[in-house]
């Protein structure tokens, strides 16, 4: 739900609750998915490693990239930064980081995703001058980290997924090859 909460001005969701139930009939497949995703850990794991195709971190990772480069510029940013000046300050320190290899592509450095990582912001209260106004961005940024460490989480799932089914096919051309 938290993800859906960060995505919503960039995807079209049905309400929460038909949103859940949608969630709920996807996950059907699994035996009791609830009990194993409140398990965490390795739990969640083995429902990934069952999923099939693992397409999250391919085509969500490009607006947490963009996300993170904003919560990044915001860090030393006046609380009342105005778009503009959040967009060119976003560009600039998007092109470093690609430059430094710390986004996977040049995708996320985009005015158009810097201007809905703004209405996020916006949205988390981020540009509100406060007591606690670096804390909160500070833990904004954070947690856009800790969602793209999932997604390598994921990627990388997906790739030893991937791996394994390519080993298997090969062995299977081989032993159809031998079988001749």
């Amino acid at each position: 739900m938290r993800l859906r909460d960060l995505l919503k001005f960039d995807f079209y969701f049905a309400d929460s609750a038909t949103f859940r139930d949608n969630i709920a009939e996807e996950m059907a497949w699994h035996q009791d998915w609830e009990a194993h995703l409140a398990a965490g850990g390795d739990e969640i794991d083995s429902i990934l490693y069952a999923k099939r195709p693992l397409i999250s971190d391919a085509m969500l990772r490009v607006f947490f990239e963009a996300y993170e480069i904003v919560a990044d510029v915001l860090r030393d940013a006046p609380a009342d930064i105005g778009a503009k000046e959040l967009t060119q300050l976003a560009l600039g320190v998007g092109r470093q980081y690609v430059a430094q290899g710390r986004v996977r592509s040049s995708e996320p450095v985009s005015t158009l995703l810097f201007a809905t990582a703004r209405q996020v912001a916006a949205d988390q209260h981020l540009i509100e001058p406060g007591p606690d106004l670096a804390a909160r961005r500070n833990a904004f940024r954070q947690e856009l980290r800790d969602i793209l460490r999932d997604f390598n989480h994921v990627e990388q799932i997906a790739r030893h997924r991937f791996v394994a089914r390519e080993i298997e096919a090969r062995q299977a051309r081989q032993a159809g090859s031998q079988a001749r």
